[in-house]
């Protein structure tokens, strides 16, 4: 049995039995997944957690400045720039430090946000990068994991009752930008280190979410085709983010590897019921090097870009495929390209972020001597334009890139940094304030 409430004006339509979710723990640590992972607050972890898909980094933190630097175009070979050495300290997260982020679209972006002492969490929506409205929905208290969007209507976020040593989870989506908000519960994640949900939408219709809990390892995958009103779920075979580019084809890439073992890429074609281990082809001076598998972004139902990183001693290269039947095969569209110089022997964690931001429009960050890389190809690996920048920033955490030139880098300090240039500036990104913000 379900009732309406009104809260603020808006209209909040609540089952029964879920009428008291969790307060955010205060002083929460911040934890990220690679790749495509959103970053997510979790008041269960004791400590942050280094997550796959990193490049190695030097223990000096860069400022809380906008870096400015030269671009220069290759073909094969990133930039031998040389960066700006910097040691002071990366900035302080503030009061409303980000808790998960994503950019939609080039006028499109979600940052949630949570101060120590709140009880609540906060989601701000951006057009323009620079001004925020709060759509926060009415009643939102609890451990925010997620935020997703499909356009600037449609907006879910997943709460976890974790802060009350419960697994349940609420479900919040808004067709009309979040002047009304419905909520739902939806099967959760246990409340131990690590664990958390992640939602991913193709359309207003169709989404999962991946529930993780790396302690079992166990999870499971839910997807809905009605917009989140009902779920289906399954067992998950690895711990990672999600994408389900048709209702029966899904992807799910693992955010941790033994060293030696490739980091596995599982695929369904029946809506989640069954999994197998996605392989690849990988060049022939290559089958020596460690894999890891990153997940594959669709641009339509059938066609889509996975890449896949090859690392051996000091060096990380990124190799690009593509599919044009929903994931069911995969060929090589671009030879490995340098992405980063790992220090130390290769680990998972000693990986470039990369991005896809269209058939032929590809992003990578990459740590090498002296500074970041970032490169963008607009000409499916051609050709590729390198920055090499010493940027406000030690350890991103995941790169969502939009177009040829925007893209947001997310990092393990509770931050988001802009750039509407391909790199060649970052600015931080910043929401106002949770403390004092009111209705």
């Amino acid at each position: 049995m379900a009732r309406e409430r009104r809260d603020g004006g808006r209209a909040v339509r609540r089952a029964a039995h879920l009428e008291s979710v969790p307060s955010w723990q205060a002083g929460g640590v911040w934890r990220c997944l690679s790749g495509a992972a959103a970053i997510v607050g979790l008041a269960a972890c004791a400590a942050p957690v280094r997550p796959t898909g990193l490049a190695a980094v030097p223990t000096t933190r860069p400022p809380a400045v906008t870096a400015t630097v030269t671009a220069s175009t290759t073909t094969v070979r990133p930039s031998t720039t040389e960066a700006v050495p910097t040691t002071t300290e990366p900035p302080t997260p503030p009061e409303g430090g980000v808790i998960a982020a994503r950019l939609v679209s080039a006028r499109l972006g979600l940052v949630a946000t949570a101060s120590a002492g709140s009880l609540t969490a906060r989601l701000w929506v951006t057009t323009d990068m620079t001004h925020w409205s709060d759509v926060t929905p009415p009643g939102l208290v609890g451990v925010l994991d997620d935020v997703s969007a499909v356009d600037r209507q449609h907006l879910w976020v997943t709460v976890s009752a974790c802060a009350l040593g419960s697994t349940n989870e609420t479900l919040w989506r808004t067709v009309d930008g979040g002047l009304t908000w419905l909520s739902s519960g939806v099967e959760g994640h246990m409340c131990a280190a690590g664990s958390t949900s992640l939602l991913s939408f193709r359309d207003p219709l169709h989404g999962a979410i991946a529930s993780l809990e790396p302690t079992g390892p166990v999870g499971h995958v839910l997807t809905t085709a009605d917009g989140g009103r009902t779920w289906q779920g399954w067992p998950f075979p690895v711990l990672g983010p999600v994408v389900f580019p048709t209702p029966a084809d899904g992807f799910v890439a693992a955010t941790s590897a033994p060293e030696g073992s490739p980091a596995p890429l599982e695929a369904t074609h029946d809506g989640g019921r069954s999994w197998a281990a996605v392989g690849v082809a990988v060049p022939a001076d290559y089958v020596s090097w460690h894999v890891l598998y990153g997940l594959p972004t669709f641009y339509d139902p059938s066609h889509g870009i996975l890449p896949v990183t090859l690392i051996k001693a000091n060096t990380a290269l990124v190799v690009w495929y593509a599919t044009a039947d929903s994931g069911h095969t995969w060929s090589m569209r671009a030879d490995p390209h340098p992405v980063g110089v790992a220090e130390g022997a290769p680990q998972i964690d000693h990986v470039a972020l990369t991005a896809v931001a269209g058939r032929d429009t590809w992003w990578t960050l990459g740590w090498n001597t002296g500074g970041w890389d970032t490169q963008v190809t607009t000409d499916g690996g051609r050709h590729w334009t390198t920055v090499r920048s010493a940027p406000p920033w030690t350890t991103p955490q995941r790169l969502d890139a939009v177009g040829p030139a925007e893209a947001w880098v997310i990092t393990q300090y509770a931050t988001v940094y802009r750039t509407d240039n391909a790199g060649a500036t970052f600015t931080l990104l910043q929401p106002p304030s949770v403390a004092g913000v009111g209705r």
